[in-house]
C-alpha cells in the first residue's frame, strides 16, 4: 500500500482515499492479520484478480485468443468449424473436445494436432473454468471458522489496493436498525457520493473498485443481510465497474434464492502450503523445531491457521508444554489464560480474576448444550444416523446413546527428548 500520501488523490473517490480507507480497516482488524504471517493462496488470489482487476481479465482474454489463433491455424481443426463464430471460447472449447475424442478414434498421428491437444488443450480448459470470474460482480467466499477469512481479505484488500480503489468493511460493523445503503456509503468513506458516482469515476480511469464485506455472519441478522444482499447485488449488477465480495462462515448463513446471482467460492486450510506456514510461524514467535519433530507430528492439525496460531502463542511461551502428553482442552485454556491478561489490560480489570477464561467457559457449556440439544432432538426425530462426527482442529463429538451426554476429546502428543 502506498504511504506516498501526495502522489495519490484524496477526492472522495481516488485511489488515495481508498488506500487509507483500507489502512484504517486493517488496524481494526489488527488482532486477526499479521502481514508477517501470511502465506498466499495462490489459486483464490488468482481467482479475485480476476474477478477485479481488468488488466488481469484482458490478460486471460488474450491468452484464449492466443490459443484460438493457434487452433485455427492448424488444418485438421479448422475444417471441423466452418461456422464457429471467434471470440465464442466456451463453444470453442466443446468442440475441441469432440474433435480430439473423433482423432483418437481415428489414431491420427499429425505432430500438430497431437502436440496441440497434448499440450495446449489442458491449458484452454484451465483458463476456460476461470471466465465467469470474469463476468460476475458479485462473488461469496465461504469457510469453516478458524480458516483465516479475515486475515486472507485483509492482505488481499492490501495487495490489490496497490492497483485499484479497494473498500475493506467488516459484517460486525453493520447492524438492522439503519439503512444499509447509508451505512455502506458512511463506512466507504466516499462522503456524500454514490455507488453510481463511484462507477462513473472507475470508467473514466479504465479501472475498478472492488468492496470487500467480510464476515457477514456477525453484526446485522441473517434477514437482514438476505434483504440487504439482494438489493446491493442487484445494484452492482446494472454497474459497470464495482465488484463486492462478501465472506462468510460455513453453517452460519444459509443462502437464499438470490444467491444464484453470487458467484461461490470456498476457501480451504493450509493444504499444501501447511509447512511454509509453519515455517513462518515458528521464526516468527521464535520457536525451534530440530529435524522438523514438531512440525511433523502436528501437521494435519497445522492444516488449521487458528490451531496453529493458538499453539505458536503458547509454545512460545512455555515450551515444555508439548513435553509432555496434553489434550486439546489443556491447549486451549492455556491460551485463554494468556488472551485474559490482553484483555485485562484492555479493559482496565485485575488478571487475577480470570474474566476472559470464565466467560468463555460460560459461552463453551452453552454451546454444549445446544449442540446436545441438537443432537437429542434429531435423535427423537429419528434423523440421528451417525454416532460421532469430527469437529474443527480433529476434535472428535462422541454420542453417547440413551445417557444423553456429549463428550469433547482428542489426544496429541510428543515423544520427550
Amino acid at each position: 500500500m502506498s504511504e506516498d500520501w501526495q502522489s495519490e488523490d484524496f477526492s472522495p473517490l481516488g485511489r488515495g482515499t481508498s488506500q487509507r480507507q483500507v489502512k484504517k480497516a486493517i488496524e481494526y482488524a489488527a488482532l486477526r492479520y499479521n502481514a508477517d504471517l501470511h502465506v498466499a493462496n495462490e489459486e483464490l488470489d488468482k481467482k479475485i484478480d480476476l474477478f477485479a482487476v481488468k488488466q488481469k481479465q484482458d490478460e486471460l482474454y488474450k491468452e484464449l485468443s492466443r490459443l484460438e489463433s493457434i487452433a485455427f491455424s492448424i488444418n485438421y481443426i479448422s475444417r471441423c468449424l466452418p461456422n464457429y463464430k471467434k471470440g465464442d471460447y466456451e463453444s470453442l472449447y466443446n468442440n475441441l473436445e469432440k474433435i480430439y475424442a473423433d482423432y483418437r478414434k481415428e489414431r491420427s498421428n499429425e505432430i500438430e494436432v497431437t502436440k496441440f491437444f497434448q499440450e495446449e488443450l489442458p491449458q484452454f480448459k484451465a483458463d476456460i473454468e476461470l471466465i465467469p470470474y470474469c463476468q460476475n460482480k458479485l462473488l461469496m467466499i465461504n469457510a469453516e471458522a478458524g480458516i483465516g477469512k479475515t486475515h486472507y481479505m485483509c492482505a488481499t484488500a492490501q495487495r490489490l489496493s496497490k492497483q485499484i480503489n479497494v473498500y475493506l468493511l467488516f459484517g460486525s460493523k453493520f447492524t438492522s436498525q439503519e439503512d444499509f445503503d447509508l451505512q455502506l456509503v458512511r463506512m466507504l468513506g466516499i462522503e456524500n457520493k454514490t455507488l453510481e458516482d463511484l462507477d462513473d469515476a472507475m470508467e473514466e480511469q479504465h479501472s475498478s473498485a472492488l468492496i470487500i464485506i467480510d464476515a457477514i455472519n456477525e453484526g446485522a441478522t441473517n434477514v437482514s443481510w438476505d434483504r440487504d444482499l439482494k438489493n446491493v447485488g442487484a445494484k452492482v449488477n446494472k454497474l459497470k465497474n464495482l465488484r463486492v465480495i462478501v465472506t462468510y462462515r460455513k453453517g452460519d448463513f444459509k443462502l437464499s434464492n438470490f444467491s444464484k446471482d453470487w458467484k461461490q467460492a470456498p476457501m480451504e486450510g493450509y493444504g499444501l502450503r501447511v509447512r511454509e506456514a509453519v515455517e513462518k510461524y515458528f521464526a516468527y514467535y521464535q520457536i525451534r523445531d530440530e529435524n522438523g519433530l514438531i512440525c511433523n507430528c502436528f501437521l494435519q492439525e497445522f492444516k488449521n491457521p487458528l490451531f496453529l496460531n493458538i499453539f505458536c502463542q503458547v509454545v512460545s511461551r512455555d515450551f515444555s508444554f508439548i513435553k509432555h502428553n496434553f489434550t486439546y482442552i489443556e491447549l486451549f485454556r492455556k491460551y485463554i489464560r494468556y488472551r485474559n491478561i490482553t484483555v485485562s489490560d484492555g479493559v482496565d480489570e485485575d488478571a487475577h480474576r480470570n474474566v476472559t477464561e470464565k466467560l468463555l467457559d460460560k459461552l463453551a457449556m452453552y454451546s454444549l448444550f445446544m449442540i446436545h440439544a441438537k443432537i437429542f432432538q434429531e435423535q427423537r426425530q429419528g434423523t440421528m444416523q451417525i454416532k460421532y462426527a469430527e469437529t474443527g482442529h480433529g476434535t472428535t463429538v462422541y454420542y453417547t446413546g440413551q445417557s444423553k451426554r456429549i463428550c469433547y476429546w482428542k489426544q496429541v502428543w510428543m515423544v520427550k527428548d
